[in-house]
């Protein structure tokens, strides 16, 4: 017990080391990783799907944002540093990417036609996952990017 305290004060301390962009990369790309036990799509067929199951890329996106603040915290070189902030700017396009194609292809509505009306089915569906999900990925984007523009962080 007290050795799991001692590694949570320490994860705190390296928390509280980072730059203020870096934080909130790191910071917003956990929580859209906690997303994924919400909800991210509904369909007919199999009601509720949560994200892990239906957006797996984005966890795996948010967690290379979040490696990357950390290993780039860790490394004391400059010219890796850079590199670095580069990859973590990436990764996060690449999940604010994911996260705007995952909308377009889960959306599904088909419209029957009937007696002169027109009447709109739901087929399939985002979920509040994937709305909060979307959120934490443009947070840690714009917090990424901020990251790359400012010079004093390693």
């Amino acid at each position: 017990m007290e050795e799991a305290r001692r590694s949570v004060d320490e994860l705190g301390a390296f928390f509280r080391s980072l730059s203020g962009p870096d934080r909130i990369a790191a910071g917003a790309s956990m929580l859209a990783i906690a997303t994924l036990a919400l909800p991210w799509r509904w369909t007919k067929l199999d009601d509720d799907i949560i994200g892990l199951v239906s957006a797996f890329p984005a966890g795996i996106l948010a967690a290379g944002t979040a490696g990357l603040v950390y290993v780039r915290a860790r490394r004391a070189n400059a010219s890796l540093a850079a590199t670095l902030k580069l990859l973590q700017l990436g990764c996060s396009l690449a999940l604010v990417v994911f996260c705007a194609a995952f909308f377009r292809a889960v959306t599904d509505e088909r419209i029957l036609r009937g007696a002169g009306r027109g009447v709109t089915s739901v087929i399939s569906s985002a979920q509040p996952g994937a709305y909060l999900g979307a959120v934490f990925a443009l947070v840690a984007l714009l917090a990424s990017a901020a990251a790359a523009l400012n010079r004093q962080s390693r």
